[in-house]
């Protein structure tokens, strides 16, 4: 028997948050997508990846942490590499604008706790200029609560706007055994719901 990790991916409201907290989500992301338009633009111009060689030398008056621009870098890089593939297979490619809302962020940016009061859980978000956490109440719902419970949280998190919502993207991650059918391999979820 193989076994395999699957992973899925939860949305969480961030819409329990207060109006100013949502306005700091909202600078933030404008923010950020500059950074990480200009790492794209860089690197599609001189047609290589860009290194943190660009976060050291970022040419914009910002109040984004060198942490928070070497996130917006890996991100750009993620984009240039499926672009860079197309290009090599012949397709031809434009460069790539930045418009949907996607903030990809690692352990470094974020806290995400059990809550203690009327809300589930507390998604805390370090603030690059005031160097505080910024913390967003998170409720749980039904089908989300199986994956606490059964399944480990991966590090990495996601914040996305959707009609001019905040949302959080949490992926769950499981390991779980392939048994070998003599046709095709089925993956065997032997999870209690």
């Amino acid at each position: 028997m193989e076994v395999k990790e699957i992973k899925r991916s939860l949305l969480f409201s961030l819409e329990l948050a207060n109006t100013g907290k949502k306005k700091f989500l909202d600078e933030l992301w404008e923010e950020y997508k500059k950074a990480l338009q200009y790492f794209i633009d860089r690197g599609f111009a001189e047609e290589k990846l860009p290194t943190y060689e660009e976060v050291k030398n970022y040419p914009y008056e910002t109040w984004l942490s060198k942490r928070y621009l070497g996130s917006a870098l890996v991100q750009a890089v993620e984009t240039l590499k499926s672009v860079f593939q197309k290009k090599k297979r012949g397709k031809e490619v434009s460069k790539p604008e930045v418009k949907q809302v996607s903030l990809k962020l690692d352990k470094r940016f974020y806290r995400f706790e059990k809550g203690n009061n009327s809300f589930d859980f507390w998604f805390r978000l370090r603030d690059p200029e005031g160097q505080r956490w910024v913390s967003f109440p998170v409720k749980n719902y039904d089908y989300a609560k199986r994956y606490f419970d059964g399944w480990e949280m991966a590090s990495d998190i996601e914040l996305l706007k959707r009609n001019g919502k905040w949302f959080l993207k949490l992926t769950f991650k499981k390991r779980v055994e392939l048994k070998k059918n003599n046709l095709r391999e089925l993956i065997l979820y032997t999870e209690s719901f």
